[in-house]
C-alpha cells in the first residue's frame, strides 16, 4: 500500500506539478482517471487486506467459516474451553494449511471423509498431539455433533 501511494504522489509531483497550496483541486483537475483508479486500488487492497486477516486468524484458531459465524449452533463449540475440537493449536494448524514439515512438526494427513463424529475423530489422532484429558475433546460424548 504504500508503495502505490509513493508512485501515486511520484506521479502528481513529476506531471501535474502539484504543489501544497490548492492539493485537492490540483490532483482532481490534473488527471481525475488516476485519482478513480488509484481509489480504487486502495480499496481493493483494504478489503484483501482485512479478508487475508480473518483468514488467517480462522486457519489458526481451527474454525471454519460456517463455525464461526453459527457457533451459537453446535454444541461442540459451545463446550467449556470454547475451541475448536479440530484445532490441534495455531502451529500444528498451519503446518497443516501448507501440508510441509517445519521444524519438528508433521502434518496431519486426515481422510476427512471417514469421520463422522469426534469419537472417529479421538481414533485418529496420533499422540503427540492429543490435549490434556480435561479437554472437551477428549470427554465429548457420542453423536455430539447433533445441532
Amino acid at each position: 500500500m504504500s508503495a502505490l501511494f509513493s508512485l501515486w504522489c511520484s506521479y502528481y509531483r513529476n506531471h501535474c506539478n502539484v504543489t501544497s497550496i490548492g492539493l485537492l483541486s490540483a490532483i482532481i483537475n490534473c488527471k481525475a482517471s488516476v485519482l478513480w483508479f488509484t481509489g480504487i486500488a486502495m480499496l481493493h487492497t483494504f478489503w484483501i487486506s482485512a479478508l487475508c486477516a480473518t483468514l488467517i486468524t480462522q486457519i489458526l484458531g481451527g474454525f471454519t467459516t460456517n463455525e464461526l459465524f453459527n457457533f451459537w449452533r453446535y454444541k461442540y463449540i459451545r463446550l467449556d474451553d470454547g475451541l475448536s475440537p479440530f484445532s490441534f493449536g495455531w502451529k500444528q494448524n498451519l503446518v497443516d494449511l501448507l501440508n510441509r514439515r517445519i521444524l519438528w512438526y508433521t502434518p496431519t494427513n486426515f481422510d476427512w471423509a471417514h469421520i463422522y463424529t469426534l469419537d472417529d475423530f479421538n481414533e485418529l489422532i496420533p499422540t503427540r498431539l492429543r490435549r490434556s484429558t480435561k479437554s472437551s475433546l477428549n470427554n465429548s460424548p457420542k453423536n455430539s455433533f447433533n445441532v
